[in-house]
Parts: C-alpha cells; sequence; structure tokens
C-alpha cells in the first residue's frame, strides 16, 4: 500500500537551436500571429473560406520538417505518437465524413490538415516532455509579449484597431483584440505555473517569471476582452484543486459535499442576475449576437444530427450549408462560436460524443495524476484541458487545423495517456493512500 511503483519522468531533453526555431515557429504560427496581422493591414485580401494560400504553403513546410523529424527520432516517438484512442477515432471519423461531406475535396484537404495538425502536438510532447513544451511556450509568449507591446505603442497602425468599431484598442501581433485577449490568458497560466515550479529553484526566474505574468495580465486588460479576463481566475483555481487532491481525496470529497449546496445557491443568484451581470461587463444579453447565431446554428444540427455536414464543409461563407445563416445574420459567419456546436455541425452527434468521451477520459486520468506528482508541472496539461473546455462555449477551436488550440489538446492527450499508464494503481489505493505515504513522482 505505502510503495506505489511509479516510473521516473523523463527528465528535460536538451534542444538545439534549429528544434528551438522550429517549435516557436509553430506555436506563432498557430496563433496567427505576425504574418497575418501585417498581411491584413497591408490590404492583402484572400478567400476566407478557401484559406491564406502563402500561410498553406508554409504549413506545408512545418508539415514536411515534423515528418523528417518523426523519421529520425522514431525510436523515441514511436510509441507515443499514435497512444490515444479516441483522438485517433475522431480524426477518423473526420476523414470518413468525406463520404457525406457538403464539400468532399474540402473536407479531404482540412482533414490531412487536422492530422499533421495532431501529428505535430503528439510529436511534441514525445520527443520533448511537457518540461521540454513549457520551456519552448514560455520562449514564444515571452517573444508574444515584447512583440506586442513593441506593435501597439511605436506601430499603433498594425497593434491596434482603426475600424470604426474598437478604434484604439490593442490586437498587439494578432489579428484582433479577442486574439490577443485570449493567448494572454494562457500566456498568463504558463507563466505562473513557470513561477510555482522555480520557487525552490531560482528567485532570480521566480522575479522575471513574475514580471511576464504582469504583462500577461495588463494586454488582457488592454485587449478589453471581457471573455478573457473572466477566464483567468477561473483557469488558475484548477492549482489550489490540485493541491487539495495530493494532499487527500478524501479532504477533496468532503469540500466538494459541502461545496454542492453553496455552488446550487450561486448558481441561482447568477442566473437570475445575469443580465445586469452581462451589461455591467459591457456585453449585451445576445453576447455581442453569438445567441441569435447559437439558435440558427441549432436549427442546422437537426437537419443532419448524426453525421453533420462534413468536417471544415458547413461554413463556406454566402454559398454552401452555410448561406442561409450569414444571409440571416446579414454578415459572413466564419463559425458557430462555440466549439461544441461547431463540432456537432461537422461531425453530429456521433462526433461530439467521441470528443466529449475524449475529454472526460482524459480529465479523469490527470486528476488521477496529480494524487502521486509533487511538481507543478504536471498541472499545466489540466490547466490547459480546462481552459479548452470554458474557451469553447464562447469561441470554436475543438477539432481546429492549424491551431495552437488542438495541437495542445493533443499534447494533453499524449501526455495523460503516456503518464497514466507509467502508473500501477488501484481505485482502493488512490482513494485511502495520504499524500505523504504515497510514493510521489518528481
Amino acid at each position: 500500500m505505502n510503495n506505489i511503483e511509479i516510473k521516473n519522468k523523463d527528465c528535460g531533453v536538451k534542444i538545439n537551436l534549429f528544434e528551438k526555431m522550429y517549435i516557436i515557429t509553430i506555436f506563432l504560427m498557430s496563433t496567427n500571429a505576425i504574418i497575418p496581422a501585417i498581411r491584413s493591414q497591408g490590404g492583402v485580401e484572400y478567400d476566407t473560406v478557401n484559406g491564406d494560400i502563402f500561410m498553406q504553403m508554409i504549413w506545408i513546410c512545418i508539415y514536411l520538417i515534423t515528418v523528417i523529424l518523426i523519421i529520425l527520432k522514431w525510436e523515441r516517438v514511436k510509441n507515443k505518437i499514435f497512444g490515444n484512442k479516441w483522438i485517433g477515432l475522431l480524426i477518423i471519423f473526420a476523414f470518413l465524413s468525406i463520404i457525406w461531406s457538403a464539400s468532399p475535396a474540402m473536407t479531404f484537404r482540412r482533414c490531412i490538415a487536422l492530422l499533421f495538425t495532431q501529428l505535430i502536438g503528439t510529436y511534441l510532447y514525445a520527443a520533448y516532455g511537457l518540461e521540454g513544451i513549457l520551456d519552448m511556450l514560455r520562449w514564444t509568449f515571452g517573444l508574444s509579449i515584447f512583440l506586442c507591446l513593441i506593435f501597439s505603442i511605436f506601430f499603433p497602425l498594425y497593434g491596434r484597431h482603426y475600424d470604426g468599431i474598437f478604434d484604439g484598442v490593442w490586437k498587439g501581433i494578432y489579428t484582433h483584440k479577442n486574439s490577443l485577449g485570449q493567448f494572454m490568458v494562457f500566456s498568463t497560466t504558463v507563466w505562473v505555473i513557470s513561477i510555482l515550479d522555480s520557487l525552490k529553484t531560482s528567485k532570480f526566474r521566480v522575479c522575471i517569471y513574475s514580471i511576464f505574468t504582469l504583462l500577461s495580465v495588463f494586454l488582457v486588460l488592454k485587449s478589453e476582452s471581457k471573455t478573457s479576463l473572466v477566464l483567468i481566475p477561473i483557469i488558475l483555481s484548477v492549482i489550489p484543486v490540485c493541491l487539495i487532491i495530493r494532499r487527500s481525496l478524501k479532504l477533496v470529497i468532503g469540500i466538494s459535499m459541502t461545496l454542492i449546496p453553496i455552488s446550487g445557491y450561486m448558481f441561482y443568484l447568477y442566473f437570475n442576475n445575469i443580465q445586469d451581470l452581462i451589461v455591467d461587463m459591457g456585453k449585451n444579453m445576445t453576447l455581442s449576437g453569438r445567441t441569435s447565431i447559437w439558435e440558427i446554428v441549432i436549427q442546422a444540427i437537426k437537419m443532419k444530427p448524426l453525421f453533420g455536414y462534413g468536417y471544415g464543409a458547413f461554413w463556406q461563407g454566402f454559398k454552401g450549408p452555410s448561406e442561409f445563416i450569414c444571409n440571416t445574420m446579414g454578415l459572413n459567419v466564419p463559425s458557430a462560436h462555440n466549439g461544441y456546436l461547431n463540432l456537432t455541425l461537422e461531425l453530429g452527434c456521433i462526433g461530439l460524443f467521441i470528443f466529449i468521451i475524449s475529454l472526460i477520459t482524459n480529465l479523469v486520468q490527470m486528476l488521477i495524476i496529480q494524487r502521486f506528482y509533487n511538481n507543478y508541472i504536471v498541472m499545466f496539461p489540466l490547466i490547459c484541458l480546462m481552459f479548452i473546455v470554458f474557451f469553447n462555449i464562447t469561441e470554436s477551436s475543438i477539432t481546429m487545423q492549424n491551431t495552437i488550440y488542438w495541437i495542445i489538446y493533443s499534447i494533453v492527450c499524449t501526455s495523460s495517456d503516456c503518464e497514466f499508464k507509467d502508473m500501477d494503481i488501484s481505485i482502493r489505493d488512490l482513494i485511502w493512500i495520504g499524500g505523504t505515504e504515497s510514493v510521489a513522482k518528481t
């Protein structure tokens, strides 16, 4: 009982200069940073349905480099690269949707991009581990924060909105203020975890990471993204939950039983005062028009509830299946602004079911993993998971190809599976062994 065997965590892998540049480029490209913002401000136009050819060529180069690196490191990554069955099943189902897709050619092309996005995420974890990925995210967000400040202060034509709607609001190196807010929330979580991980090793690093944390929050405020501002405390609340789990699962159960009635009362107050709350945040009851889109999207889902319209095939602007939504809204709607509805549109209730099973499986595994680890880095996948869960309530990022969200979800899935398989524990062990009695992995 007191000697649970857990294999040693893969230690950090030394990353050479080329690989650092490759990983940072992937993270920057997957956040649509710098290049799209400059090209957009420069008046470069492209088909919003078929995408930007220039960006697609860059991604093809990234795919090729990824394949080469996988081949070169095959012995290290072969057991992890295709490890997660649920995410693999979801991608297979996306390819199958070519059969009934509203646009088979578009579905095929986007499925290929989705597969490579998945491979990038699983490769990054398999080759570099959580420690290496977190290090590269620090470099990426450090660079992003610096460039956002430079763009917004010294090159406001590129770094701020001047569109008659959000005049003067910061967007940094991104194409929209909401993108700046979202990625800076993610940046904040990276720096907070880094602070906690460095508390006992380097006070200098703690100071540096604290500065970047404050700058990330500052940029969230300058983006005026209310959703992002709300997300910060919600996502960071995962950290104390993990710490309680490590101390005693029985304590977690007791606290949960106490919080359930309190939470119920808070939800009652929330839903009875939601209109005042949203108005105070500068929003209206339609959440900037999102609820109107959701109502029409649900109607579209009812027409093809099981299989959907095919992966990546629904949103085609004022033509194809999305025509009636765009005509109703009077604008080119690019997505459902809800990841779960968007996935159901494309892959039906079957696709949504597969994703939910994947989500729940990873969540349970990551919570159990917290029980037997002492370091803070293993909290990072769980925080990422919660970020994805809440972020997709008002935005669409589930199964979105060439985005950091799906790369991170792939990393989370691979990490969850690999770390969980390393542990040989029973439910009785999980519940009854105290935090100081178990052999925790460092």
